[in-house]
């Protein structure tokens, strides 16, 4: 019968090793989806695309104008895609920090000789009663 895990007070004592396996993939997943979307529309606001904002002067200012493909709209367009850009470069960041946590527990692993636990990156073992 497999030992019990740590409690969640001990999990709490073990603030060093706060995510595990399963945190840093859920990382990973929603940062993937996020840096994705964000290129996907800043590439749509770059080529002005008209469904983004419709016929509302939303990123026009005051500026109350049908056409989104004029030019009084397209500087605004670009200002919005190179954000959007720079967000997408911020998930891309956390999705290098939750591999570098991923590769981080192998190390702890094999120094330990044990299989940590999935959770919290703690060794089960130390915090069974």
């Amino acid at each position: 019968m497999a030992k019990p895990g740590p409690t969640f007070s001990e999990r709490l004592r073990n603030f060093r090793n706060p995510c595990g396996y399963g945190c840093s993939i859920c990382c990973i997943i929603f940062s993937t989806w996020g840096a994705i979307m964000l290129t996907v529309l800043g590439i749509l606001l770059w080529n002005n695309y008209v469904g983004i904002d419709g016929v509302v002067p939303s990123i026009c200012g005051d500026v109350e104008v049908i056409d989104r493909t004029t030019e009084v709209c397209a500087p605004y367009h670009k200002s919005v895609a190179k954000q959007t850009w720079i967000a997408a470069i911020i998930y891309v960041f956390f999705i290098l920090i939750s591999v570098l946590r991923i590769v981080h527990l192998k190390v702890l692993e094999r120094s330990q000789a044990t299989v940590l636990d999935s959770y919290a990156g703690v060794d089960p073992v130390v915090y069974s009663k």
